[in-house]
């Protein structure tokens, strides 16, 4: 992500980052300038190699505008709790974010940009949806879904399939029947009863 037009060399590469009422085209790179806005929020994953620079970040994501920048420590080694967030205040100024405790040692801040709760649980950064009370899938559990779902349409498919042909089947046993009635009432016809 670029914010200085013309130097290539001011720019930061945050892990994670939102940004709401842009276009959802593809893109190379991100240009504060000509896009016009400023990430709503951006994460980052500290790291052995990272987590000075993160934490240097903070000073420069107040000046970009970033509304809430949150760090999150996973070998909890640098941060202190191991989720951190920062959230600008009506003067531009970052107000440190309130990260809780709830039980089973879940750490949680509230992220109003996102309108989700950042959990850690186990180690783990999760999302969670307070209004429907479950986290947001991360990629291998949504991966999980869709094949689950997948399977489930398949088999679905395959009932639908078996239920259709077993009809049709039933259908062609009845019209058997039929047709050999006919012919026995014919026969009897024809004997004269």
């Amino acid at each position: 992500m670029y914010y200085e037009k013309g130097n290539p060399f001011k720019s930061v590469a945050p892990d994670v980052f939102v940004i709401f009422g842009v276009s959802g085209h593809d893109r190379s790179s991100y240009k504060i300038w000509e896009e016009g806005e400023s990430p709503d929020v951006v994460i980052e994953i500290i790291s052995e190699s990272t987590w000075k620079k993160d934490q240097n970040n903070v000073s420069l994501y107040r000046k970009l505008g970033v509304r809430e920048y949150f760090m999150f420590d996973p070998l909890d080694r640098h941060l202190d709790p191991v989720l951190q967030g920062y959230r600008l205040d009506r003067i531009g100024r970052y107000q440190q974010i309130h990260v809780g405790k709830l039980p089973d040692d879940i750490l949680r801040a509230d992220s109003i940009g996102l309108g989700l709760e950042l959990r850690v649980e186990s180690g783990r950064l999760r999302l969670y949806d307070p209004e429907l009370r479950e986290y947001l899938l991360d990629y291998s559990e949504e991966r999980q879904t869709r094949l689950w779902e997948r399977a489930r349409a398949e088999n679905e498919n395959r009932r639908a399939e078996t239920e259709k042909r077993r009809a049709e089947s039933e259908k062609r046993r009845a019209e058997k029947a039929e047709e050999k009635i006919r012919q026995l009432r014919a026969r009897l016809r024809a004997l004269g009863h």
